[in-house]
């Protein structure tokens, strides 16, 4: 039963990925604070907003905030099963089972540390300053950033569209732990 629940979500993700098109209908037109947005219209060729979130503007820039911060953590977490499943971990020595089995092996104390980490990170360094583009946090990456503001935009692109696809690989993986 769990196996055929776990095939039916993805399946359902699988789906995402790819807008319904009817035919002789023409595209929805963008809204104007869509209109700015890098990657709103990449995965469907347009814009697609079934369930109407992009109303409000305020809670839009919100959401790709979100998205941003969950797409770069996603990236390091495909990184980190990678890295972990080749037996390397640099705090445990490779005696730490990887992906969601390590939840489940890890001391209490290690479970503090990390909430406490995220804590303080979010309330601090990574808190998103509304004056700011969504995900520019600190001046962390200022020193790679393009000059261009085309490559800049292809960057962020780029950066947009593998956090995506990272967010579904992660969940891909921790399905197939348990499969």
């Amino acid at each position: 039963m769990f196996k055929l629940v776990c095939v039916a979500a993805l399946l359902a993700v699988a789906s995402a990925f790819k807008a319904p098109v009817r035919a002789g209908r023409t595209p929805v037109k963008m809204m104007a604070s869509t209109d700015s947005m890098i990657g709103a219209g990449v995965e469907t060729q347009g814009f697609w907003d079934p369930l109407g979130l992009s109303k409000d503007e305020g809670r839009l820039e919100r959401y790709r905030v979100v998205e941003l911060k969950h797409a770069r953590v996603s990236m390091l977490a495909v990184l980190h099963n990678i890295v972990t499943g080749l037996g390397y971990h640099p705090l445990y020595d490779g005696k730490l089972p990887t992906g969601a089995a390590a939840m489940a092996k890890l001391p209490s104390a290690a479970w503090v540390q990390i909430l406490f980490a995220i804590g303080v990170f979010e309330l601090t360094i990574g808190k998103q300053d509304p004056s700011k583009m969504p995900g520019d946090v600190t001046s962390f990456g200022d020193a790679f950033k393009a000059e261009d503001q085309a490559e800049f935009e292809k960057m962020q692109l780029r950066e947009l569209k593998n956090g995506r696809l990272a967010m579904f690989a992660i969940l891909g993986e921790l399905v197939q732990e348990q499969v």
